[in-house]
């Protein structure tokens, strides 16, 4: 909470299931309650869902898809970097899809891309060292090579 005696709620609901040993789908729900003053609140709420499909031998593909929505509650209060307007469209999507191949059982490269993009009415998001722009998109190519010891 912002000030002295003020409480906070938050939660996240997380489920998975496994199809045929090859497809893996996976599920966040969250929610909080920030109580910012005795008389104002801010509410957010987001999901996400993952996939990721074994393929066949070495080759995987996984996605991603996030949804951060607009917060609610008092108009003008704010929790960090969420701030209720009178506008709606506050909130952002992130979409996400990598390739991966396993060169060993603990070797790993990877191709990936993601976008990030804020809702019309708000630049608070940033996937990045860029700032955000207010209804912006972010747009990031990776590659990678992983190994465990």
């Amino acid at each position: 909470s912002n000030y002295n005696g003020g409480s906070d709620n938050n939660w996240v609901a997380v489920a998975a299931y496994t199809f045929g040993g090859v497809f893996k789908l996976s599920g966040a729900y969250a929610k909080s309650e920030y109580e910012v003053t005795t008389t104002s609140q801010v509410k957010t709420k987001g999901y996400a869902v993952y996939g990721d499909w074994q393929i066949a031998g070495p080759h995987s593909l996984k996605a991603q898809y996030g949804k951060a929505k607009s917060p609610t509650g008092t108009i003008g209060a704010s929790a960090g970097i969420f701030s209720v307007g009178a506008a709606s469209n506050t909130g952002a999507k992130l979409y996400g899809v990598a390739y991966a191949y396993d060169f060993s059982k603990r070797t790993q490269g990877y191709l990936a891309y993601t976008k990030m993009k804020n809702d019309a009415g708000t630049g608070s998001f940033s996937k990045g060292t860029a700032a955000a722009s207010v209804g912006g998109s972010q747009a990031f190519y990776g590659m990678g090579l992983r190994h465990q010891f």
